[in-house]
């Protein structure tokens, strides 16, 4: 807030402080005083989609005289002249994929860079586009009013300088995503799935250079967690998660759970047990980190790609997810960094077609698939 924009401001509450900018449901925006002479306050630096609620330190409500969502004003010409007020507010992007979107390209809230620098044509779970990664985060579409809502349903807000690349981690560290600047030099979102198992590239020992040298985090193995979410600006206070799984504390010889704790960006409940029961099978299980140094079939592998290991001289077969690809030019190698699908390997799946055809070889009499049949042999239904 400066004063050639807002010269009847507060000058000690107001003036020279950043205005703040915010993603998502948002609790406890503070409104700052703008303009002492007809007592209008201003809560962030965007419009938003609606308030639901204003209110004082002493969470007393209050309805002011005038609301501009457009530019997150209102006018309470009863304020008292020292009452903090707060306001509960929903901005847009939500969806993580719209959040990294927007820190990017957007000039308030984000870095400003150009909309080609990013992959918007993208789809299937990959790009900024429309019909790209964000469609992979919606968990339902409301019949009342045909609002999206989200798997996780980012809640941010920001009312201090960071590096906006530190913001975007934080988002997809909560999403469970990679985000990178991809082979063409546009920055790239795609949204962590389970892994496809079959039909996925293969490092063997014909396209490697050297051997794959596998690092197994043991350490620090946690088997319960508690999320903290839907934080209140106006009083700090947040809503507490906790999940804890006791068959991985036996497996990995605790005498209690180990406890991992996280304050995430996240409005929704259903998004802080999602992340909870994610951490905790990560956390629970031992991690394996594989690297290796493969020929130029993997030029065009990126981050989040899903590649099959299948390395006999250690008994490696099963499928990661890579993290990280390093190309150095004129070099024909690729250095690859791949991960055990956070822990998920190829044990989870996907939901199916309503309706499909197992291959011939293992057809075995069945012709076109609509419901689950637990007599199924072992080969159908590990397909």
């Amino acid at each position: 807030f400066d004063i050639a924009d807002y010269p009847n401001a507060a000058p000690d509450d107001t003036l020279g402080l950043p205005i703040p900018i915010a993603y998502g449901k948002v609790k406890g925006a503070k409104a700052f005083l703008i303009d002492s002479t007809t007592n209008e306050f201003k809560f962030l630096d965007h419009a938003v989609t609606r308030v639901t609620r204003y209110y004082n330190g002493d969470n007393e409500g209050f309805t002011p005289n005038s609301v501009n969502i457009s530019d997150s004003t209102f006018i309470y010409t009863d304020w008292n002249g020292e009452d903090n007020l707060f306001v509960d507010c929903e901005a847009a992007d939500a969806n993580p994929v719209d959040c990294v979107k927007q820190l990017l390209i957007d000039e308030t809230r984000g870095a400003g860079i150009p909309e080609s620098e990013i992959d918007t044509t993208s789809m299937d779970g990959t790009g900024f586009g429309t019909s790209g990664a964000r469609n992979k985060y919606i968990a339902g579409i409301s019949t009342r009013n045909g609002a999206e809502s989200y798997t996780f349903e980012m809640s941010l807000y920001i009312d201090d300088r960071r590096e906006v690349t530190d913001i975007v981690d934080e988002v997809k560290a909560t999403a469970f995503a990679f985000v990178f600047v991809d082979l063409s030099g546009v920055w790239q979102y795609k949204a962590w799935e389970p892994a496809q198992s079959q039909g996925v590239l293969e490092l063997t020992e014909d396209s490697l250079k050297g051997m794959i040298k596998p690092d197994v985090q043991t350490a620090d193995s946690q088997t319960r967690v508690t999320v903290t979410y839907g934080k209140n600006y106006s009083n700090d206070t947040l809503q507490t998660y906790t999940y804890e799984d006791d068959q991985l504390r036996q497996k990995r010889g605790l005498t209690k759970h180990s406890l991992y704790e996280k304050e995430v960006p996240l409005s929704n409940k259903s998004g802080a047990k999602l992340f909870a029961q994610y951490q905790t099978l990560m956390r629970g299980n031992p991690r394996r980190v594989y690297n290796a140094t493969a020929t130029n079939q993997f030029k065009t592998t990126e981050p989040g790609d899903t590649i099959r290991i299948n390395y006999p001289p250690q008994n490696l077969d099963f499928v990661t997810n890579v993290t990280e690809s390093t190309q150095i030019p004129g070099r024909i190698e690729v250095g690859l960094k791949s991960m055990d699908v956070f822990s998920f390997q190829d044990k989870p799946g996907f939901w199916t077609e309503d309706s499909f055809e197992f291959p011939d070889d293992i057809a075995e009499g069945y012709g076109t698939i609509t419901t689950w049949d637990d007599t199924w042999p072992d080969a159908q239904v590990l397909w």
